[in-house]
């Protein structure tokens, strides 16, 4: 008896060697002793507050794309630089490492989230609506018109000398346009009628960085050289905007 008592043991032994096996722990000791090492199991992925609660894109996102968001946002620059952010987007998106895990985020929200989280203007920058009194229209990654909260309480006019996140900010429907010499506000246009006897800088590498996603018709008032903005475009944009995919009206 007491032979097959080992024997019973033995089969029980193995086949909890096979539970351990599977399982992904190994350093079984003996059959009185168990010393087990176990893999380490990842936590689940966290994505609640990465997307705007207040609109549609948010339950989708969370549902579908919530390993690529949470991936995204652990890496410390891919969701605030290169998914948001103010344009036009920061050297590090052009990186192997972050380029591949934006675009996953990208790659799952265009199949699982369309059209809720589609990217579309949500402000017009030429007729300066869509944000209140309280914020201007600016260019956002990945390459849309959207709110940009004030960053200042310092109003820079039309060619005045400005800066983006500090004081003095540009008011509505101008842009801080970096220049050879000068950093000024320049207002933005859809064709040089915008822009008084100056033209409208249609080349958005040069006007913000890089092209925009909807609106290749949109730019910054400039003198016919190119050196300033156009001290003269008028206040009432005679386009009316109408270069913006989906404009705001006031």
């Amino acid at each position: 008896m007491r032979g097959l008592g080992n024997v019973l043991a033995g089969i029980a032994l193995a086949a909890l060697c096979g539970v351990v096996a599977a399982s992904g722990c190994t350093d079984l000791a003996s059959s009185c002793e168990l010393q087990i090492t176990c893999t380490p199991v990842a936590p689940p992925p966290m994505c609640t507050g990465i997307f705007d609660p207040s609109g549609t894109c948010a339950s989708c996102a969370e549902a579908a794309c919530c390993q690529e968001a949470s991936d995204c946002q652990s890496n410390g620059n891919c969701l605030n630089y290169c998914v948001s952010g103010y344009w036009p987007p920061a050297d590090v998106c052009a990186t192997d490492a972050v380029k591949q895990l934006s675009g996953k985020l990208a790659a799952c929200l265009k199949t699982s989230c369309s059209p809720q989280c589609d990217a579309h203007d949500t402000c017009n920058p030429v007729l300066g609506t869509g944000c209140g009194t309280a914020a201007s229209c600016e260019p956002f990654v990945p390459g849309t018109f959207g709110c940009l909260p004030p960053l200042g309480t310092v109003l820079a006019k039309l060619c005045e000398t400005c800066d983006v996140f500090v004081d003095p900010v540009c008011g509505a429907g101008l842009h801080c346009f970096k220049g050879a010499s000068t950093t000024q506000c320049a207002r933005y246009c859809c064709d040089d009628a915008d822009c008084g006897t100056g033209k409208c800088l249609l080349d958005q590498t040069m006007a913000f960085g890089a092209p925009l996603l909807d609106d290749p018709k949109v730019g910054i008032c400039l003198t016919m050289d190119g050196a300033s903005p156009a001290c003269d475009a008028p206040a009432v944009s005679p386009s009316n905007g109408s270069c913006i995919a989906s404009a705001a009206t006031p």
